[in-house]
């Protein structure tokens, strides 16, 4: 069994724990186990010890009350006797000598009690003593092993505090690691996104300019082709161009949306047919034309026009640009 005294204490402690490999965790759980119980079994001895010792403080109590008795009772027997030798007649009678005698062997019991008492009074403090003494020892191994038990304890806690330490410097080490990597990872995510981005952009911009260049040459040889042909014929192959850029979108008049026309003060609108929808937003219809101020009604749309007299009669194309917030409109004579 190992002792350190308080003067060391504290640099055992520092160096035990130092000194402490990783794998002699269990063997110090194993000795403060071992300690645990070797405190439990002479805190046993010390109470079967204390229950003794008890018992025998009750034992000399009751032999102390009983010596204490014998001696009153010898007290009181040895006034009988002198009373009874002092009012004796001379010679003495036998009623006097009966009373003597039996006060004699009175005294003697009282004295073999007293003696005998003693004798258990003596032989009983000789044990309380010894058992005394050893409640002492024991009380001396239980603080030893209590002081041990704590140095253990405390060296155990200190070294669980240490490895929890290392534990938790690893695991924030891992977790700048893996944040670190993520960060990593999201970067180079984030740079080739922004790579792949530049090249979609890069692809069409291109294909943008490509499509530009080719409405460019297809817009050139349309008006080289529509510079020959009548104004109606033109503006109608013009439109029908406009119209094939763009055929995936839906028309915001419908296929057929209504041409309607007022004329002078009237309040009800005359139908002059459907218009028909050649593709993003191109509308095209063929009218007679007839004099006179007239507003020509599209859907949410409405168009003023003044047609001369000599207009009067002839066949017209209606061409409705709806593709922006104010459309255009046209209205162009076929032939004269």
């Amino acid at each position: 069994m190992r002792f350190v005294t308080p003067l060391y204490k504290s640099l055992f402690l520092a160096f035990a724990l130092c000194a402490i490999p990783a794998h002699a965790n269990d063997n110090l759980f194993d000795d403060i186990q071992t300690l645990q119980q070797d405190i439990v079994d002479k805190q046993l001895r010390l109470n079967s010890y204390q229950q003794k010792l008890d018992s025998e403080q009750q034992q000399q109590k009751t032999l102390n009350s009983d010596i204490s008795s014998a001696r009153l009772a010898l007290k009181k027997l040895n006034y009988q006797q002198r009373k009874i030798q002092a009012l004796a007649e001379k010679p003495a009678t036998q009623a006097t000598k009966e009373n003597l005698r039996k006060i004699a062997y009175k005294k003697r019991v009282a004295e073999l009690t007293l003696d005998k008492s003693s004798s258990k009074l003596s032989a009983i403090g000789k044990e309380r003593t010894k058992l005394e003494n050893r409640i002492r020892r024991v009380n001396n191994v239980i603080t030893s092993l209590q002081q041990e038990l704590d140095d253990k304890q405390s060296l155990q806690r200190q070294s669980q505090s240490h490895l929890a330490a290392k534990v938790k410097q690893a695991k924030a080490k891992r977790l700048k690691q893996q944040r670190k990597k993520a960060q990593q990872k999201a970067l180079t995510k984030k740079r080739q996104q922004q790579a792949l981005a530049k090249i979609k952009a890069q692809k069409k911009e291109a294909e943008k300019a490509t499509q530009q260049l080719k409405q460019q040459e297809e817009s050139l040889a349309l008006m080289k082709k529509i510079s020959a042909l009548p104004p109606a014929e033109a503006a109608l192959m013009r439109a029908e161009y406009v119209a094939s850029l763009d055929r995936s979108g839906a028309s915001k008049l419908g296929d057929s949306p209504q041409l309607q026309v007022l004329k002078g003060r009237s309040k009800k609108p005359k139908s002059l047919g459907s218009m028909h929808h050649l593709g993003n937003n191109q509308y095209s219809a063929s009218i007679t034309a007839r004099k006179g101020r007239q507003r020509f009604l599209i859907g949410p749309y409405s168009f003023e026009k003044i047609i001369p007299k000599n207009f009067n009669g002839l066949r017209c194309l209606v061409l409705l640009d709806a593709r922006e917030e104010t459309a255009n409109f046209q209205l162009i004579v076929k032939k004269r």
